[in-house]
């Protein structure tokens, strides 16, 4: 349909220090469906949306509905020749809740990979492929001066 543009993995990258998380989904929850905007230029054509929002636009004709909580805007996407090439598939970064209570930490972000980063990051650490229940995920964020380690003794387990 378009290319697509991975802001979660690239904002976890930008970040000073960024972990690599395997999760076996079958012992934790874990945020393997990322949160998606289809672009044209800077305007927001289709949006993933809370089930409340999805039943107030399902009145508007104009909406179409890829699944239960996806939404084209149909009167906002634009027609012509080369409108596709311009029109973009982004992976919305997600906030990652276990590190913000930390003193010295900022700017926390989760990105969850692609299919194929998925696999080239359980590759990068010597894992494999797993079965479908393992999902991998990058956590980027930054320290404040003075702050620079970050042990695992530091991190909620909850």
């Amino acid at each position: 349909m378009c290319k697509s543009v991975n802001e979660g993995v690239r904002q976890s990258l930008c970040r000073e220090y960024t972990i690599g998380l395997v999760i076996d989904s079958s012992r934790f929850k874990h945020p393997y469906h990322p949160r998606i905007e289809i672009r044209y230029r800077d305007l927001i054509v289709g949006e993933e949306v809370s089930r409340e929002k999805a039943s107030e636009l399902m009145s508007e004709r104009t909406n179409i509905f890829l699944w239960e909580t996806f939404v084209i805007y149909s009167n906002r996407t634009p027609r012509g020749p080369g409108i596709r090439e311009e029109m973009r598939l982004y992976y919305l970064p997600r906030p990652f809740e276990a590190l913000n209570n930390i003193i010295g930490v900022s700017d926390c972000v989760l990105g969850v990979p692609s299919i194929q980063g998925d696999r080239r990051l359980k590759e990068f650490l010597g894992l494999g492929l797993g079965g479908p229940e393992i999902g991998t995920c990058l956590v980027g964020y930054n320290l404040s001066r003075g702050r620079r380690s970050l042990s695992a003794d530091h991190i909620p387990t909850s």
